[in-house]
């Protein structure tokens, strides 16, 4: 599968750069959205300021959390942005990563498990006649090595 360019624009930019600079000062720190909108506007590194509904304070973390995606999909970059609920953004160290990488695969393993069960279920009453019999082997391949990795 062929991966698709994404380019970072100005903001997305000036985030990672502000986050590369955090984590040479602190590799544990996270910077919640109001110090990345605060540190961000104070350093030049770009802003969340202005004045765009999209950030205001209780829009900002939505715009926020978009660029730490769109730094996580970036071609142009190797770092991995984390984010914590309670304590904000950082990038990960490689024991977070894998920590991080673990959840994620559990996570979707349990989605792919209830969607299967789903499957089965408006099968059997007619609902739904699954044309695919690869995809219900793929999750069942896929719940079984969930099973051993734990």
């Amino acid at each position: 599968m062929e991966q698709k360019v994404t380019i970072l624009n100005e903001r997305q930019e000036n985030l990672l750069a502000l986050l590369k600079q955090t984590f040479r000062e602190d590799p544990e720190r996270y910077l919640s959205s109001k110090e990345v909108k605060s540190l961000m506007a104070s350093n030049q590194h770009g802003n969340y300021e202005g004045p765009e509904p999209e950030f205001s304070d209780e829009n900002v973390f939505k715009v926020i959390n978009e660029d730490y995606h769109a730094i996580n999909e970036s071609t142009n970059t190797d770092m991995i942005v984390i984010s914590s609920r309670n304590k904000g953004y950082k990038l990960a160290t490689k024991a977070e990563y894998r920590s991080h990488s673990k959840r994620q695969w559990r996570s979707i393993a349990k989605a792919i498990c209830r969607q299967k069960r789903l499957d089965h279920k408006a099968h059997k009453d007619g609902t739904m006649d699954i044309v695919d019999e690869r995809i219900i082997h793929a999750f069942e391949v896929i719940e079984e090595s969930m099973g051993e990795a734990e």
